[in-house]
């Protein structure tokens, strides 16, 4: 059975109030972006997910070129060439989180300012793995953005939510087992992906002993590129509670680096960095000068899965037989 990592909530004193808020009408993200530039890829297309009143779900693509902003030339995958890799990250927005930002923007640019905002999370992810002193070269790309449109077609985030002290949680391991099953129902109708993510405007949770306890993503460790071939389930996902600030796009990148085989500092492989460090693969989730950068334990960690070849789909271009 594939091991689950958790983050955890953890706010210094000297972090302001706005980093764990909910959503702002000028989120963190895109501010940070408009202080220290950073590359971003744009999405072929922007899925949507409503129910029919038959019960059934459609999905609908919107054309290429809708995007606002720069767009860089995507880097191709090369079989044989490993000093350089490219994951192609799904995100899934769900019900909840697109309602949000559409209560900040107009609704006749609505489809392309939601693509555009999680452009710039995948380019912030990406911004953290470029950075990351490896010998091999780490660059994310979108590989599609997917929103639920409507409550009712939001399965896999609406039956794992409970109310607990007037706040609505997600139980993150229901949660993620019904996104797995979501994945799988619609996999025809989604782009390849070697990682898929489940963001949401809820709170995430587990619970322990009948008390749920807040965290801030959850996801398995070492599956990335486990996409389902062959038979097998899809196992490379996480779920992401994305507050609009820094703090979402940096649960991003810890649960990432759970499926590229990194567990938390001070723990396993990369016991000898301690978990106060700070760092993104902390336990607990800091606002600090380190919390986008990955520890000296960290970096090995990734070095090591990159030369696996658990790490193949980051090398195998999608015409390659072998990339699944």
């Amino acid at each position: 059975m594939a091991r689950l990592c958790l983050l955890l909530p953890l706010l210094l004193l000297a972090l302001p109030a706005i980093a764990l808020a909910e959503p702002q009408p000028q989120p963190e993200l895109i501010a940070a972006f408009k202080r220290e530039p950073f590359r971003y890829y744009t999405a072929g297309g922007l899925y949507e997910f409503r129910r029919r009143r038959s019960g059934e779900e459609e999905v609908v693509t919107v054309p290429e070129g809708e995007s606002e902003g720069d767009d860089f030339d995507v880097p191709i995958k090369r079989s044989g060439e490993h000093r350089s890799a490219v994951m192609e990250l799904l995100v899934v927005v769900d019900n909840g989180l697109y309602q949000s930002h559409l209560s900040r923007i107009e609704n006749s640019k609505s489809k392309q300012s939601v693509k555009a905002y999680y452009e710039y999370f995948v380019g912030y992810i990406n911004k953290v793995f470029e950075n990351a002193p490896t010998n091999i070269r780490v660059t994310v790309v979108p590989a599609g953005i997917a929103v639920i449109k409507t409550k009712d077609a939001n399965d896999w985030s609406e039956r794992s939510r409970v109310s607990v002290g007037g706040r609505d949680f997600l139980l993150a391991q229901q949660a993620l087992a019904q996104f797995r099953q979501w994945l799988q129902r619609h996999r025809n109708r989604l782009p390849q992906f070697d990682h898929a993510m489940a963001l949401t405007q809820y709170h995430t949770g587990i619970r322990i002993n009948g008390e749920v306890h807040e965290i801030k993503g959850v996801a398995q460790l070492g599956q990335m590129c486990n996409v389902g071939a062959n038979g097998r389930g899809i196992h490379s996902v996480s779920l992401v509670h994305d507050s609009g600030t820094l703090a979402g796009a940096l649960t991003a990148v810890h649960e990432i680096g759970h499926s590229l085989g990194l567990p938390h500092d001070g723990e396993r492989s990369s016991a000898a960095c301690p978990d106060a460090g700070r760092y993104v693969m902390s336990a607990a989730l800091a606002m600090s000068e380190e919390a986008a950068s990955f520890s000296n334990c960290s970096q090995r960690a990734l070095q090591r899965f990159l030369e696996s070849p658990r790490a193949s789909c980051l090398f195998h271009s999608e015409a390659d037989p072998d990339r699944r």
